[in-house]
């Protein structure tokens, strides 16, 4: 390889790294990984619905967890939420009941709480 061309491949490499360089699940705040399970559940909920039923999908679906699981007075994460995450991403739209919403993965379940 030239002295050119490994320059050319660290600064693509390097740049690569800055826009990835996005803050890992585990070095979030409790809250803003809650906050992140949410938006990702929800999501995934509104994307498996009918389109007829979206609307109210995502009007419920925000209610509920505003009600049942408040993000913001979320303290501790039981385990990697990343898992979680890529569990809710791994859920077919097949396998979600005709007006209903996906089964919480078992990655997510217990996941968060208050101290």
């Amino acid at each position: 390889m030239t002295r050119q061309n490994a320059g050319f491949v660290l600064v693509v490499s390097l740049r690569a790294l800055a826009c990835s360089s996005q803050p890992s699940e585990s070095d979030k705040s409790p809250s803003e990984q809650c906050q992140d399970y949410v938006s990702r559940y929800c999501s995934k909920a509104v994307a498996c619905a009918a389109s007829t039923d979206r609307a109210d999908f995502t009007d419920t679906c925000a209610f509920s967890f505003q009600v049942y699981l408040p993000c913001a007075q979320v303290t501790f994460v039981a385990a990697d939420s990343q898992r979680c995450l890529d569990a809710i991403d791994a859920i077919p739209c097949s396998s979600v009941e005709a007006g209903g919403f996906p089964a919480t993965p078992t990655a997510c379940q217990m996941l968060f709480g208050v101290d």
